[in-house]
């Protein structure tokens, strides 16, 4: 895990094509984090990848990017600064 992180921060964990299929934040596997192109998404549904749940986007609105590549974003109502380490990510609550 990225230096910071503990167990109380968010952590999710894409693959390839950006959909989140392990997460700390149960309500937020099986989304992706941005929209997929409809031939991904249904390759995705027709592989039963991930057993045919619907694969939709978590409502991110990204509020900044930071030079290190770091963004802050808000993900529902709550903002979070997310990292990027290849496909695993982790999320702190802003102010922490």
């Amino acid at each position: 895990m990225a230096a910071g992180a503990d167990a109380s921060e968010p952590l999710f964990v894409t693959d390839d094509h950006s959909v989140i299929f392990l997460s700390s934040v149960p309500a937020w596997k099986y989304h992706t984090l941005r929209p997929l192109p409809k031939d991904i998404e249904a390759s995705v549904y027709s592989a039963r990848q991930y057993a045919q749940h619907p694969i939709t986007a978590l409502p991110i609105t990204i509020v900044r990017t930071l030079e290190d590549g770091a963004q802050i974003v808000r993900v529902g109502g709550a903002t979070r600064r997310v990292f990027s380490r290849r496909s695993a990510y982790w999320a702190s609550p802003i102010g922490t």
